[in-house]
């Protein structure tokens, strides 16, 4: 858009070239329409006589105008870090805009309309590849503004939490193909999953629209993925790895684990403010330490699962007698309680008690195995159970009381502790190459993953850093091919420099207006500094060029500026009011950046008209800068005495 601007104003620049030296003249030349004597009064007036005293000021006061100038300049860079920046199209409306309530009511009752995506590559059903997500869904919790993260992992912990009483993802694939059959099929899977199960969404909803906290966001979420997303997953079991080796893979774990209480405290209690060293202390003496035992609740609860099971009907060996069963669960949680249970020690506790007169002899054998597969399924999770249960009762007391009140975060972190029961894990390439010493004794499973950040959110920190950028680009290059324009016109480098001096006062006064009135620099507001430029230099060329045409002639400073103001002055002040008051008719358009655009560029038509005919004509008699001429045995004194010579005589002339 900047760069279409840009080439239609030269367009426009050109066209009006044309027309003004060819059209203009030859319609004047038809046109034979003589002023009256009262226009000419009217003029002499008005115009001259303010331009004449102009120029008097001009001559006795050129240091303050230079000081005056300065101080300007000054306050206006100090504002310029206060400036802020705003790409978001809503700020074009006025608050009472509908478009701006709708957009409050959504942020208000819904989170937000503008959407966070992250876009997930690599293999959706593989369980670490899952966790990954969900680790990433538990960050965007943890940031202001951000509102309700999804993806497809949610769905499978929700499936998850249904079927099994925890929200978590299933430690092996076959467990996510289990929960995956009942989600497949659903319309929302198509929003947050391709067909192939390849590519995925992870998406949340923006409950701001400042373009400040919108970047911010972004590149803390950039941050995160780049530092802590896994992007390719090496799988491998821990049982199959050494022991000072699978000390420091449990490390890892356990880090990522209070890395993800953390998050979830955070999500809930966004003050909070804990360390992770008590979480990680209990968590390192649970796994490195093997100090899980199980506890006389856990053995309870898993007599009575048994209990259940025998007599419900659910295990292949019908039993009728409670008398049996309870003899039975009995016997497997002494041995339970004695640490010597094993699958053998369960079938024998289970032939000694089913009389096998009840069951066909072909049978028995296999259904003694299927009911000790059972069982032994039975205790295996409630032992993890009761060892999440303890350690969460563990983590509870390291909290502060008010998040040990809250049932929610209590569910979060047992659910976050679950993986301490899992032997599948998933290192980086980096974590295997640091960690495993002799790779080539593992056959690892390696996993492809990748995450960006992508949406709306990305383009709006985009726009705002090439807004930057190109308000840079744009007025270093402007104002040094206007110096080069400068400079070889008047043949003189210092030229140059002195003819920038109102153009680039006009720009830094521009930015320190709208820092301090509280506009930002968006699209239309960017643009200002370079049309200044463009339509400013115009002035200091006029009034430049016919001050040292005037000064050859006239011979002295006072008389050149004199006469320059009368004539050049005239046209630079009348062109600058034309100019300001066709740009302040957008202030009727109903666009709050056109707006700001017509007025700040009506200001700076005015700013830099007054540049070129006092701190323009200022530099020059103070710096006697040779490029316009010589300014020997010339004082201030003297000029005044020529002035009121001059002045003197213009008021006899009227008289007569």
């Amino acid at each position: 858009m900047i760069r279409e601007f840009a080439i239609f104003i030269a367009l426009g620049v050109l066209f009006a070239l044309v027309i003004t030296i060819t059209f203009i003249p030859a319609v004047l030349s038809l046109l034979k329409v003589k002023k009256t004597a009262e226009e000419k009064k009217l003029e002499n007036i008005v115009l001259i006589r303010f331009m004449d005293r102009l120029g008097s000021f001009v001559l006795r006061k050129e240091k303050l105008i230079i000081l005056f100038a300065t101080v300007i300049a000054i306050v206006a860079v100090l504002g310029i870090f206060r400036l802020k920046r705003e790409v978001n199209m809503l700020e074009y409306f006025d608050k009472k805009h509908e478009i701006r309530t709708t957009e409050k009511m959504m942020q208000d009752k819904f989170g937000g309309s503008i959407p966070i995506q992250i876009l997930v590559k690599g293999d959706i059903k593989n369980p670490f590849v899952l966790k990954e997500m969900m680790k990433i869904e538990k960050f965007l919790k943890t940031l202001p503004d951000v509102n309700d993260p999804q993806s497809i992992a949610d769905l499978v912990c929700e499936m998850n939490d249904v079927m099994n009483d925890r929200y978590t993802i299933p430690e092996t694939r076959e467990g996510v193909a289990n929960l995956w059959f009942f989600i497949e099929g659903q319309d929302i899977l198509d929003q947050l999953v391709d067909s192939g199960a390849s590519q995925a969404i992870i998406q949340t909803k923006l409950g701001t629209v400042d373009t400040k906290k919108i970047v911010t966001l972004v590149d803390k979420i950039n941050a995160y993925l780049d530092k802590n997303v896994k992007n390719g997953l090496i799988e491998m079991s821990l049982d199959a790895v050494p022991l000072p080796q699978r000390k420091l893979i449990e490390k890892e774990r356990i880090a990522d684990i209070t890395a993800n209480i953390r998050m979830d405290i955070k999500g809930r209690f966004p003050d909070y403010a804990g360390s992770e060293d008590k979480f990680e202390d209990i968590l390192y003496r649970d796994i490195l330490e093997k100090n899980n035992q199980i506890s006389a609740s856990g053995i309870l609860k898993i007599k009575e699962k048994i209990n259940d099971f025998l007599l419900n009907n659910e295990s292949d060996i019908e039993l009728t007698s409670s008398k049996i069963v309870n003899k039975i669960t009995h016997q497997i949680s002494k041995n339970l309680k004695q640490g010597t249970l094993s699958a053998k020690k369960i079938a024998g506790i289970l032939k000694s008690n089913i009389n096998r007169r009840d069951i066909l002899e072909e049978e028995y054998v296999e259904l003694i195995g299927l009911t000790t597969e059972s069982i032994e399924h039975i205790i295996d999770v409630w032992k993890k159970k009761d060892r999440v249960d303890i350690l969460t009762v563990k983590i509870k007391g390291a909290l502060p009381k008010q998040i040990q009140e809250d049932k929610k975060i209590l569910k979060k972190i047992r659910d976050d502790l679950w993986s301490v029961n899992e032997t599948m894990i998933a290192l980086s390439g980096d974590e295997y190459s640091r960690i495993i010493i002799n790779p080539e004794s593992f056959t690892p499973i390696f996993t492809g993953l990748s995450m960006k950040q992508t949406g709306m959110s990305p383009i709006f920190k985009n726009l705002d850093e090439q807004i930057v950028k190109s308000q840079i680009q744009s007025l270093i290059i402007a104002t040094f091919l206007v110096f080069i324009l400068l400079a070889v016109q008047m043949k003189s480098i210092v030229g140059g420099l002195i003819g920038i001096i109102p153009i680039i006062l006009t720009v830094l006064i521009n930015f320190g207006v709208m820092a301090y009135s509280g506009l930002a620099l968006d699209v239309c507001t960017v643009l200002i500094g370079s049309v200044a430029v463009g339509i400013g230099i115009d002035y200091s060329i006029h009034f430049l060029s016919r001050f040292k045409s005037e000064f050859k002639q006239n011979k002295t400073p006072l008389e050149a500026l004199d006469k320059t103001l009368e004539t050049t002055g005239v046209a630079i002040l009348i062109n600058a009011i034309s100019v300001s008051t066709g740009f302040l008719v957008l202030l009727l358009g109903n666009l709050r950046p056109l707006r700001q655009f017509g007025w700040l560029m009506a200001l700076t038509m005015l700013t830099s008209a007054w540049g070129a005919i006092t701190v323009l004509p200022a530099v020059i008699l103070v710096s006697h800068s040779g490029f316009i001429g010589r300014f020997n045995n010339f004082s201030n004194n003297m000029a005044v005495k020529i002035k009121a010579k001059i002045m003197k005589g213009r008021k006899k002339n009227e008289k007569n």
